[in-house]
């Protein structure tokens, strides 16, 4: 009998001390500045950066922020992270392999991310917005309400999505 050497979810969760997040996985704040900075919606820290883990078979769903974001992967298996534009331009990201390490998702773009199959059954990243995060600045997708916004992308963002009529 062989013994997996990958820690599990729980053991993961448990060490990071981390919580579910809404938009799927887990995660927990590790870092505010401490330097406010004024946006139309209020002060925010400078920057956040959390620890987010995505299980396999899991899934960050369809989800914006008003400010930038980058994730950075940090172990376990790639990710795959989709951005849809306001245009409509759909883009793909994958980190945690070779010197692919980071990714950009520009605020006020839709966003989604998954683990790709792989030995680990975990993905761990760390993700900076910048002005910081706060949750006033962050919106769910509804499949009903992003698929006819972007038909193209229909069987994607059904993919990943949890709520609407038609979310999985």
């Amino acid at each position: 009998m062989t013994m997996d050497a990958s820690p599990s979810i729980q053991q993961l969760v448990d060490q990071l001390k981390l919580s579910p997040h809404p938009e799927g996985g887990f995660y927990r704040r590790i870092f505010a500045a401490p330097y406010l900075v004024s946006t139309p919606y209020g002060e925010r820290p400078s920057a956040t950066l959390i620890y987010y883990l995505l299980p396999r078979g899991g899934f960050s769903q369809w989800h914006r922020l008003r400010n930038d974001e980058i994730w950075l992967h940090l172990g376990g298996d790639c990710i795959h992270i989709y951005t849809i534009a306001p245009d409509g331009a759909l883009s793909t990201q994958t980190i945690g392999s070779g010197l692919s390490r980071d990714a950009h998702a520009p605020g006020m773009t839709w966003l989604a991310a998954e683990p790709e199959p792989g030995s680990a059954g975990y993905t761990l990243v760390s993700c900076i917005v910048s002005p910081g995060f706060d949750f006033a600045d962050f919106e769910l997708g509804d499949a009903d309400e992003l698929t006819p916004l972007y038909p193209k992308h229909f069987d994607l963002i059904l993919r990943l999505s949890r709520s609407g009529s038609q979310g999985g």
